[in-house]
């Protein structure tokens, strides 16, 4: 991995020219419906194993939780797919995940340590505990509200069931054939429960509290005119550029 002078590991996520012109206008990221992802229509899906044969840790004995309460706890988690939102991240990705993602420089790769994706997030930091940002509205979906946490991905191979008490570290589970990926994500959960998320609904949007901290990298292949659009953007908003 490679660390900001603060310590703190650095992310990127790998954006189209066009998206991101869009993005520096508006201070607003998209978040994609989990069960819709283009590349991984699977994400977040539990092994099997935490329906058939939940996982029985310290922390569930302790709570006297029982394989059928495990089980529901599960499908309920499965069930919540439609209702919740990423945005994905790498931590260092290698030269080949850097190839990919950025479709051999077509687009462009948007690079901040974990503390300052935190701050743009609009994480709080009050008396050295840390808490999530306050909810916004999400006007795509009628009544839908809800906050953005930062998620580690966990890679399994998909045989043995995983913990599901707490229900977040589940969310983000995936196969470890993507390892490779070193995948953390923005994701936000719809509130209430009951809101309907209709089968159109396929996107959010998350106002930033700001940019600190953020570096563009511009692909060897954008457009002149989108790589100069962008410089000159990027420049009111007092973001650091490098690239063609």
């Amino acid at each position: 991995m490679i660390f900001d002078a603060k310590g703190s590991v650095i992310l990127s996520h790998f954006v189209r020219p066009e998206y991101l012109v869009e993005f520096l206008k508006s201070g607003v990221i998209t978040l994609i419906r989990q069960d819709k992802q283009p590349k991984d229509p699977n994400d977040g899906k539990l092994p099997q194993a935490c329906f058939d044969r939940p996982y029985e840790g310290p922390l569930e004995r302790m709570l006297g939780a029982n394989p059928a309460f495990l089980a529901n706890q599960a499908k309920a988690i499965d069930g919540s797919r439609d209702q919740r939102f990423i945005q994905c991240w790498t931590f260092s990705p290698t030269l080949s995940i850097r190839e990919a993602y950025s479709e051999s420089g077509r687009r462009c790769e948007l690079r901040s340590s974990e503390e300052a994706l935190k701050r743009m997030l609009g994480y709080e930091f009050l008396r050295g505990n840390e808490f999530p940002p306050r909810h916004q509205k999400f006007p795509e979906i009628p009544g839908a509200h809800g906050t953005v946490q930062l998620m580690p991905v966990v890679y399994t191979d998909g045989k043995e069931a995983i913990p599901v008490l707490p229900s977040y570290s589940a969310t983000t589970h995936k196969h470890s054939s993507l390892k490779d990926e070193a995948e953390i994500r923005v994701e936000a959960l719809v509130y209430p429960d009951d809101v309907v998320v209709g089968a159109d609904d396929w996107k959010l949007r998350w106002s930033l509290a700001g940019f600190d901290g953020l570096h563009i990298a511009i692909g060897k292949k954008v457009p002149a005119e989108l790589a100069e659009e962008i410089r000159q953007l990027a420049a009111e908003r007092k973001i650091s550029v490098s690239g063609d």
